[in-house]
């Protein structure tokens, strides 16, 4: 079975799409200037086709290092988004957008609007984004938080926070200022020098680029105390950074620390098996991590080729294994030690070399939760007769159906949503190893039907599967 295919997305599911590569925020963190000069806006026309390229997408984000919120059609371009199904978010400092462009995204079906704060210091806010003023960010936040109120549309707002040595003390502050206001989420996102930064060297990490050891100790204690005051705040860290020491094993898990031997990559936050980012200038990337090495042009190529293309399987080949020295050390990836496959796939720990495409990352709940689809292989046992498949439905829009299949053959189909245990006759195979694929058509978030805030495209939420 050629494994790499396998867990390839037939197309990205998750998209960054950056509208604009130009900013006029100065901040002292960023490295875009020093990347792109002066920035371009994304051809609308290129990103057209790029949107109609797309097979049911679950996230678009429309930015990466500019401020897409300055796109001259904005509107249009969410819209574009929008019309696909997916989640549509935008990641933006907010102070300097045009009051009528911020509200035509808003209506045109923005998702999910992240503002970047930093402090609420008036005089700090002028040293980190040397642009613009705290007051201008006030002022467009209360037009969105107004916004929220007046319309009947779920709609999620969210704020990022970049955790440096001289800014950290306002954690609090802003945790307080989000509760407040009925924001939920609070991104922190410990600061990433991978490039000289306008700062200067940053003082939070040693020479090998791991958190300076008082700064993470800070950083820890912090966070501890934002969770306990403020509950209600669900406090997200971007980075796997502050993860206690572990030891490799089968089950994939949090790895920040440089790859150890004997370990391939589980998964990681941007993952080349179902996502990836396009560039304002038309270049398609796998993650920012990798941003300056390209896999392809959409001005030369469609995604469906660049996504299908010998750079992007060698770079996937490269990534799994580990031999891409930033995948290798990268802060954001999961590893495990592979293991000899087996007949039973419990959700809890499922083997990650089992788990092909559509799987969402462990998130501790005890099941594992798939997309819309997903697909997970089992080896073939002569004298299993049974298939037994142990799970949860997730509900989805009106009566769609949900149906197991192996190998291409359908075993099973119902509409009803919840627990699922079944007992299904094996089909005859001489292959090596049983394909079993789980659909959930309808599938979204329980975002979207207005059941909580999760995000997430949920289809099935896997306890078990096994042959008998």
């Amino acid at each position: 079975m050629d494994v790499i295919s396998a867990r390839t997305a037939a197309m990205p599911r998750v998209l960054w799409i950056e509208l604009s590569s130009r900013c006029p925020f100065d901040c002292i963190f960023c490295t875009r200037a020093s990347l792109r000069g002066a920035g371009e806006q994304l051809d609308f026309g290129l990103y057209r086709r790029l949107i109609d390229e797309l097979e049911r997408p679950q996230i678009i984000r429309l930015n990466y290092a500019g401020e897409s919120g300055h796109y001259p059609r904005l509107a249009e371009a969410v819209a574009l988004a929008a019309a696909t199904g997916a989640e549509v978010e935008l990641v933006s400092a907010l102070a300097t957008l045009k009051p009528g462009r911020l509200q035509g995204a808003l209506e045109a079906g923005l998702t999910r609007l992240t503002v970047s704060l930093h402090t609420l210091d008036a005089a700090e806010f002028d040293a980190i984004y040397r642009f613009s003023s705290l007051e201008a960010m006030h002022q467009r936040l209360q037009q969105v938080l107004e916004w929220r109120r007046r319309s009947g549309r779920r709609f999620m707002l969210d704020l990022a926070f970049v955790a440096m040595q001289r800014n950290l003390a306002e954690l609090p502050a802003i945790a307080a200022f989000a509760a407040e206001h009925g924001i939920e989420v609070l991104a922190v996102h410990p600061l990433i020098g991978r490039d000289p930064l306008p700062l200067g060297a940053a003082v939070e990490h040693t020479a090998n680029g791991t958190l300076q050891q008082e700064f993470r100790t800070r950083l820890e204690s912090t966070v501890a105390e934002v969770r306990s005051r403020w509950p209600q705040v669900t406090i997200q860290l971007s980075s796997h950074e502050l993860t206690a020491s572990t030891t490799l094993s089968a089950h994939p898990q949090a790895w920040p620390w440089p790859m150890p031997d004997g370990a391939v990559i589980s998964t990681c936050d941007q993952s080349p098996f179902d996502s990836v980012h396009v560039l304002a200038d038309g270049r398609v990337i796998a993650c920012e991590v990798t941003e300056k090495v390209a896999l392809g042009d959409l001005r030369q190529h469609s995604l469906r080729e660049i996504w299908h293309g010998p750079a992007y399987r060698v770079f996937r080949e490269r990534h799994r294994s580990g031999v891409e020295s930033a995948c290798r050390n990268c802060v954001y990836k999961s590893v495990h030690r592979p293991q000899p496959a087996s007949v039973r796939i419990e959700g809890r720990q499922a083997p990650a070399e089992q788990l092909l495409s559509g799987w969402h990352g462990d998130d501790g709940s005890g099941v594992r939760w798939s997309g819309a689809e997903a697909t997970l292989w089992l080896p073939r046992m002569v004298r299993h007769r049974q298939l037994h498949l142990h799970g949860m439905v997730a509900p989805a829009a009106g009566s769609a159906p949900f149906s197991v299949h192996l190998d291409g053959r359908l075993l099973h189909r119902q509409t009803a949503a919840g627990p699922l245990q079944l007992r299904l006759p094996l089909p005859p195979s001489t292959q090596p190893q049983r394909l079993l694929q789980l659909r959930r058509e309808g599938a979204t978030s329980p975002h979207a039907l207005g059941t909580g805030a999760d995000l997430r495209e949920l289809g099935f939420a896997l306890i078990l599967a096994e042959t008998c």
